[in-house]
């Protein structure tokens, strides 16, 4: 704008230099001599034609870099904006993510009672052929929440010790799938013919059974203060990206308004 400004007031210097030469200035319009006016410009502008080109190649080389910050500045405001997308996003998985590690607890709590079915059907003649219909599911609902963390934690956690032994301990859980079932059909099977007498007392295998139950729910004990660490941690990235995502507004807004 400055440099527009000074553009034209050169060029009015200009112009107005002609018409106030001595030869050419009248204080009445219908006194001008236009036939010496326009030989007088004719003069002046042909001795100055470097100094107008010079104004000419300014004025156009302005607006040409004026055009092209503008290009400039959209191009920065659409990569910001971008990169104010992606603040949001991480934003969105993150109080997702914390929100379900909130619900470790109540991992625990679909555990046991999807697995506590089994605690009866031992004693049945068809129990062990409940096996699989009853501990898969009471398992399925941990593998999911356990492919949720590990996918949505990485990119904000890393390799840290918190998200591995979060990790470490829901593999550790699932893994003990194959000897709850071990334990199980061990009971259940002493069943295949008749079904248990219900006064006869527990047998080794059925107390063998409910000890490792109590083992794995133990596991979920364990995962709980993993949980909420990694929660804690993930909270702190959310804080740190509130921050850059108030940064990037207020740089887009300044952009705009030049």
């Amino acid at each position: 704008m400055k440099i527009a400004l000074i553009i034209f007031l050169l060029g009015l210097m200009f112009v107005a230099g002609v018409v106030t030469s001595p030869k050419i200035m009248s204080t009445h319009l219908s006194d001008l001599d236009w036939r010496s006016l326009l030989k007088s410009i004719e003069h002046w502008t042909n001795r100055y034609q470097t100094f107008l080109g010079v104004l000419v190649a300014i004025a156009a080389a302005y607006f040409t870099i004026n055009a092209m910050g503008k290009q400039t500045a959209v191009s920065e405001r659409q990569f910001l904006s971008s990169q104010l997308q992606g603040l949001m996003g991480d934003r969105a998985n993150l109080q997702f993510v914390i929100a379900q590690l909130h619900e470790s607890k109540m991992q625990r709590v679909l555990f046991e009672n999807n697995i506590s079915f089994l605690d009866t059907e031992g004693d049945k003649l068809t129990g062990w052929q409940n096996a699989g219909n009853l501990i898969r599911p009471a398992f399925g609902n941990v593998e999911g929440f356990r492919s949720l963390v590990s996918a949505n934690t990485a990119k904000f956690m890393g390799p840290t010790g918190t998200r591995s032994a979060l990790i470490s301990k829901l593999d550790s859980i699932i893994s003990s799938q194959d000897q709850l079932r071990e334990t199980f059909l061990n009971w259940a099977n002493l069943n295949r013919n008749a079904n248990a007498d219900p006064a006869a007392p527990p047998p080794p295998q059925k107390t063998i059974y409910l000890q490792m139950k109590s083992t794995i729910i133990g596991l979920f004990d364990e995962l709980l203060p993993l949980a909420n660490h990694a929660a804690a941690e993930l909270e702190k990235k959310v804080d740190q990206t509130e921050k850059d995502i108030a940064t990037l507004q207020k740089i887009i807004a300044s952009s705009s308004n030049e």
